[in-house]
């Protein structure tokens, strides 16, 4: 989530499974509407939390690469602008 600057408020989902000592990454990112959504899945031998960031940094670029980073975009764009105080 970190990678595609994601939070609480935007729509993407996260799955990790550990399979046969291999690491299952699913990912999703949705439209707002709920109409448009992107997956990707790995399932990868992971021996340390550095390899498992790497991993997870990899299906995010899956995910940009298979059109998540318009669907941000969009909801990103759709954000009202945070208020300033005076």
């Amino acid at each position: 989530m970190r990678t595609l600057e994601g939070g609480c408020s935007v729509p993407i989902g996260v799955e990790t499974r550990w399979i046969d000592g291999k690491l299952r990454l699913r990912a999703t990112v949705v439209s707002a509407t709920g109409t448009d959504a992107v997956d990707a899945e790995v399932i990868e031998s992971v021996t340390s939390a550095e390899a498992a960031e790497e991993l997870g940094k990899r299906v995010a670029l899956d995910l940009v690469c298979r059109g998540a980073d318009k669907i941000l975009d969009k909801i990103h764009a759709a954000r009202p602008a945070p208020e300033t105080t005076k």
